[in-house]
């Protein structure tokens, strides 16, 4: 069992968003309201190698630049120190306009631009760190999580925001689905699938909810850390199929290369 170091969610303590308008004499620029977000699901009973870590950190580590939102949720089984927890939710800087800058005095300008330049890399490292944390906590040896309810959740409660337009969405995930509805796996060796049985099987549950053309990507899919041959293609083709299939029958956009098997084969998901 792992437990949690407490204070664990309040690496990002917010200073990064202290003002950098707060000079007398003059007026702060219109709040522009962020338009673009990232989701981050980290299922957390995946055992990571430390490349996996490395992968996940790269492709998250930039968001924030442009004022984009950006949310991190681990989950896992209910059980002492391992639940449900948004541990990252933060609105990166945006620069201000050419025309606004232009009107200040120098001492403002540099003022202001040294400020947002600082905030950005606070903001950059506590992404970093939040991610850094929370992947030090996966753990294979935690009971299997319901794969396919979290993300139920997860969508009808994050990303139905209709506040957000260009939606990106990072699952961290094994894939293996094991619950009261089916299992993916069986004494530690991936379950060749029935995909279509499988899809059918949510669908009669009303499990497959709306993901409003969110960008999806999937890391991790069909890992298992002490399995040898989690890539024969006889297995993995059927479980990569279920959740093609799945992401697509509720409005989820499946980018070129999006789901890594176990690795992304890209460098960014900007």
């Amino acid at each position: 069992m792992v437990l949690l170091t407490q204070g664990f969610a309040q690496v990002f303590a917010g200073t990064f968003l202290n003002s950098c308008y707060d000079i007398p004499g003059i007026a702060a620029p219109p709040k522009p309201t962020s338009k673009k977000a990232i989701y981050v699901f980290i299922d957390q009973t995946m055992a990571l190698t430390i490349p996996i870590k490395k992968a996940i950190i790269d492709l998250v580590s930039e968001w924030g630049n442009h004022g984009e939102q950006v949310k991190i949720i681990r989950f896992s089984a209910n059980i002492s120190g391992n639940y449900t927890e948004l541990v990252f939710d933060e609105t990166g800087n945006i620069m201000p306009t050419e025309p606004y800058l232009f009107h200040l005095r120098r001492k403002h300008k540099q003022q202001i631009l040294a400020c947002i330049k600082k905030r950005k890399q606070e903001f950059h490292n506590a992404l970093v760190n939040t991610l850094t944390n929370t992947l030090k906590f996966n753990d294979d040896k935690l009971p299997q999580t319901n794969l396919i309810h979290s993300l139920n959740t997860f969508a009808n409660q994050l990303i139905a925001d209709q506040s957000i337009k260009d939606k990106t969405v990072l699952v961290v995930s094994d894939g293996l689905e094991h619950s009261d509805l089916f299992s993916f796996h069986k004494n530690g060796v991936i379950r060749t699938i029935n995909a279509k049985r499988a899809l059918n099987t949510i669908r009669k549950k009303q499990l497959i909810p709306e993901w409003y053309g969110a960008k999806i990507y999937f890391l991790g899919l069909g890992y298992i850390a002490d399995e040898k041959f989690y890539a024969r293609p006889k297995v993995i083709i059927p479980l990569k199929n279920f959740w093609e299939a799945y992401f697509r029958e509720g409005n989820g956009e499946l980018k070129t290369n999006s789901i890594g098997t176990p690795m992304l084969l890209t460098k960014s998901i900007l």
